[in-house]
């Protein structure tokens, strides 16, 4: 591709260079822009597209806006949104779209180290959006945040990179955007079909027992995997949710040496950003110098709760131990399949890390 760059530079200010990445074939363009000074500067929130006003880029009809949420916590949900809204703010990606011809607007983030991305949409008609501004720095409510979003630091900082494209077929855009986050953070390679099976939530949660766990599998051996319940490998998985702590580490092993013997593969669980007894003068047992109180992110001073969970420090020590340990156990026991959930605890603004 080409990389074209704009410098925008003045005595006595920062310099600013936005940069235009475009791509033979490719019905978009990626562009980011850093901010480089001699002296150290500070910034949380950068804005590689923002547009004051827009001319129709739809044909007149039935023209929506996708909302998108930052996470499945608290049930949120896709929504498609007709235009004429006061303002719509949409996490990571959006689409603008015409749904009767298909054609739409994608844009977001491609880049997700440093940066909640937001896209601000605002008042148009019917029709047309007004304004349309993607930016890194985001953090409110949906991002399940009380804290400004933390501001990058150096004598260069840099906004995540953004991609923009119109599509005759919007999904088809989603599509693109997707693939287009693959090429900067490769996923890990899976050859196997996809993950089908039992999980203990959906009927027992903390119901689970060792008795129960060993029953179910049979189960599935006996009445289910002879009557087609298997994916495409012709592999089932069972799954223990919440509550699987109930049972030992010779339990585990037990559990899974019963997959095994009847052709599945045994699944665990684990929220590692919380502390679901909200007990800070608890000892972390993977780390018994440390209390949970040490290990909380804090929002002006205060624990932060999301779904009856206080958030944990993911850097922190004494969680790399607890990630340690849990990993460990999983290991020696057997687990092919481990499900992680409320991972966005781990990932407030806080007032320190």
């Amino acid at each position: 591709g080409h990389i074209y760059k704009v410098e925008y530079a003045d005595k006595g200010l920062p310099k600013l260079t936005q940069y235009f990445y475009l791509y033979p074939g490719k019905e978009y363009i990626l562009t980011d822009f850093t901010v480089e000074a001699k002296e150290e500067i500070r910034s949380g929130r950068m804005a590689p597209v923002n547009v004051d006003s827009i001319s129709g880029f739809l044909q007149a009809g039935d023209n929506r806006a996708l909302f998108v949420p930052f996470d499945n916590d608290k049930w949120n949900r896709y929504q498609s949104h007709p235009l004429g809204f006061d303002t719509l703010v949409s996490y990571e990606v959006t689409a603008i779209f015409n749904n009767e011809s298909r054609n739409g607007l994608v844009i977001g983030s491609v880049e997700h180290d440093n940066w909640k991305t937001g896209i601000s949409i605002g008042k148009g008609d019917r029709d047309n959006i007004g304004s349309l501004v993607c930016y890194g720095g985001i953090a409110d409510e949906q991002t399940r945040d009380v804290k400004a979003h933390g501001a990058l630091a150096g004598k260069k900082i840099k906004s995540p990179k953004v991609f923009l494209g119109f599509f005759e077929d919007w999904c088809d855009g989603l599509e693109a955007y997707a693939k287009a986050n693959a090429v900067i953070a490769p996923p890990k390679a899976w050859e196997k079909a996809v993950p089908f099976g039992w999980n203990s939530w959906g009927a027992l949660q903390f119901n689970l027992t060792y008795e129960k766990a060993m029953e179910v599998s049979d189960y599935f051996k006996e009445n289910l995997q002879n009557n087609h319940f298997v994916n495409p490998d012709q592999t089932v998985y069972i799954g223990l949710d919440s509550g699987w702590d109930c049972m030992n580490e010779e339990q585990l092993k037990s559990f899974i040496e019963k997959c095994k013997s009847n052709g599945q593969i045994g699944g665990i669980y684990w929220t590692p950003f919380t502390d679901w007894a909200r007990d800070p003068e608890r000892t972390v047992d993977a780390a018994p110098e440390y209390k949970y109180k040490d290990i909380y992110l804090y929002a002006n001073g205060k624990p932060q709760e999301l779904d009856g969970a206080y958030a944990v420090d993911p850097t922190h020590p004494a969680v790399e131990a607890m990630m340690k340990k849990t990993s460990g156990l999983f290991h020696r026991a057997g687990f092919e399949y481990v499900k992680m959930d409320f991972m966005t605890h781990g990932a407030m603004e806080a007032d320190k890390w």
